[in-house]
């Protein structure tokens, strides 16, 4: 078939744009862009950087470098903005490395093309074999390396002189490994939740003043013919010189971490094989039955006659948007890309295959992102008044337990007497780091922040955490190990100054978009 002839074709420019992605960009923190959008709609250039439009030919080209390596670091479900953003990312730092006049030498690109093993034979660079596996594409491909190389070259600029001082190090190294033990009250947020007290006028006036933080984004609905793996589950019978044949051609798979013993092909191993093989056989059938659904829906314009002809459903996914799950399919990077380029009615001319089956799809309805009225999510509002409320009124409530504490402590009480007319339990953590986690209120360093910085046996003032409001007391410090730090301190070091540099790249990043003026008509 045609479609599947393609398809092949795809599968081996993954592969090519896999190796093509070898070297690794920097990642940037992104931050808040600048939309050029307005209600008048998009110009037709992807955006504007250093007074000079980008074209959406180049946006595109640099969008598909950084996707494929986007799914080959990530996987499938990668968001389709942090593609954007890549893209954006490369556009930018290639656009200022002209400016800057940094150079790359055919010689470089040379160099680095031929040290990927993928390209060797004997244990050398084979021209026969770097042409045969990129074929048309070797252009494209060197030309991305020179990209990566610029990259590269303008990241060492910036970073090259960062340094850190032995100061520093013992400084960051306490900071991981200090730890202290302390006791500590919760008042939790939704503990108050039953005394947020309101009215309709009150909710409606909420919903006035945080209308943005209500907007929903771009929604699509998208009907699809699935061919899941599970349609073949009946009738396939895997033989026991199968399993055999299977577990000696993957028996490093078999193979016990930290263990010198041959495995066994014990029952175990013969479920799993059988499993595997079932999987293998299951997807095959799906993937053909789905290019042959796909070639009659391309031919017919619909999806109704291929469905009724080869007896598979034809379902909706209801309204979802680009960052939530796709109902009834699950996460899938793949049917989530493919479902916002469709336009109304249009059927997509890509076979999708997800973790659980493959997918013919078309965009039955799309929604622009809007401001719901008041009454579409009165319910909502309702609940994010509440939890706003309780908020507040935990720690007012946090303040007077807090009172309650230290005066009890002046009159030689415990921390428990003072709570338990307010039904609360003191309870003590472990010996804790910063990146610990406390059961209850989650992430530890800023409670391990404000207890190392009091004196042992000092009540705090509350501080907020995720789950309400915490009254804690230090109980017990416990210094780094000098003798483990001066044995640690160069690895320490190494990694101290790698995200410093990271740390000074991505704040270089935030000026030079600002430098600039970046404006992107992409993003959705």
């Amino acid at each position: 078939m045609l479609l599947k002839f393609f398809r092949k074709r795809k599968n081996m420019k993954r592969i090519m744009w896999a190796l093509a992605i070898l070297i690794i960009p920097a990642f940037v923190i992104w931050g808040a862009g600048e939309s050029g959008k307005d209600k008048n709609g998009k110009p037709d250039y992807a955006g504007k950087l250093f007074g000079k439009k980008i074209s959406y030919e180049n946006y595109y080209s640099m969008w598909t470098v950084s996707r494929d390596y986007a799914m080959k670091s990530f996987g499938n479900n990668v968001p389709a903005e942090f593609i954007d953003q890549m893209a954006w990312s490369r556009i930018i730092m290639l656009e200022e490395a002209k400016i800057e006049k940094l150079t790359v030498t055919d010689k470089e690109v040379v160099d680095k093309l031929t040290s990927f093993t993928a390209f060797h034979k004997n244990g050398s660079f084979d021209k026969t074999l770097y042409k045969s596996m990129l074929q048309d594409t070797a252009r494209s491909f060197e030309e991305k390396l020179r990209d990566d190389l610029y990259i590269s070259k303008l990241r060492d600029k910036v970073i090259s002189n960062i340094n850190v001082s032995d100061e520093e190090v013992k400084d960051e190294y306490k900071k991981k490994f200090e730890k202290i033990k302390s006791s500590y009250v919760l008042i939790s947020f939704g503990d108050s939740e039953k005394d947020v007290q309101y009215k309709d006028p009150d909710l409606k006036n909420f919903y006035e003043q945080n209308k943005e933080t209500f907007k929903k984004s771009e929604q699509v609905n998208i009907r699809y013919i699935g061919v899941p793996y599970s349609k073949f589950d009946d009738g396939i019978n895997i033989k026991d010189e199968e399993i055999r044949i299977f577990f000696e051609k993957n028996i490093a798979d078999f193979k016990k971490p930290g263990s010198e013993e041959t495995p066994i092909l014990d029952d175990a191993a013969k479920n799993s094989i059988r499993e595997r093989i079932a999987l293998q056989i299951k997807t095959s059938l799906a993937e053909n039955l789905g290019y042959k659904v796909m070639d009659q829906v391309m031919q017919k314009k619909n999806l109704e006659e291929p469905a009724k002809d080869n007896s598979v459903e034809i379902k909706e996914t209801g309204f979802f948007s680009a960052n939530e799950e796709v109902p009834g399919i699950g996460w899938s990077y793949d049917f989530t890309k493919a479902s916002f380029e469709l336009q109304t009615n249009e059927i997509s001319g890509t076979l999708i295959k997800t973790d659980k089956g493959f997918y013919i799809m078309q965009l039955k309805e799309k929604k622009v992102a809007y401001i719901p009225d008041y009454a579409e999510i009165e319910e909502i509002v309702r609940k994010e008044f509440i939890r706003e409320g309780a908020v507040k009124l935990s720690q007012k409530k946090s303040e007077k337990i807090y009172l309650d504490i230290t005066n009890g402590v002046k009159n030689n009480k415990a921390m428990e007497d003072a709570v338990k007319k307010y039904g609360l339990q003191v309870k003590q953590t472990d010996f804790i780091t910063r990146d610990g986690y406390i059961p209850e209120i989650g992430p530890a360093k800023e409670f391990v922040d404000m207890a190392s910085s009091a004196k042992i046996g000092s009540i705090l003032k509350p501080l907020k955490t995720l789950q309400g409001w915490v009254v804690l007391e230090p109980l017990e410090f416990k210094p780094i190990d000098e003798a483990k730090f001066m044995e640690e301190k160069d690895k320490f070091k190494e990694t101290l100054l790698a995200n410093k540099k990271e740390e000074t790249f991505n704040k270089y990043f935030q000026d030079l978009k600002i430098k600039a003026g970046f404006v992107s008509y992409t993003a959705k």
